[in-house]
């Protein structure tokens, strides 16, 4: 429904609003997400922030790139694997990616 207001304004006001809400959202504390890190597990995240990762110093995959999926899954990548996708460097890719993932089911 928000999404659906925000595209009636056009691909612009798509890509200010994730970059408004979802890439202006700080941490307080590293801690969590460095102790997630510290695990050794894969991490999987429905969230659409990299906060995880400039925390921890650890990178980023998406559901959207199969193989890096697939290598966080197994543990041989320490990256954190967005089931989503990734808003940084791609709002505009990011506010639409849900809908694709629909029309693939």
């Amino acid at each position: 429904m928000v999404k659906a207001k925000i595209d009636e304004l056009g691909h612009q006001a798509s890509q200010d609003w994730m970059e408004a809400t979802i890439e202006s959202l700080q941490l307080k504390s590293s801690s969590r997400p460095v102790a997630l890190r510290d695990l050794k597990f894969p991490i999987f995240t429905t969230n659409y922030d990299s906060m995880i990762e400039a925390a921890s110093g650890i990178g980023s995959a998406a559901w959207t790139a199969p193989d890096d999926l697939h290598n966080v899954a197994l543990g041989d990548s320490a990256s954190v694997d967005h089931l989503h996708d990734i808003c940084r460097e791609r709002a505009a890719q990011c506010a639409s990616s849900f809908a694709v993932l629909l029309e693939k089911l």
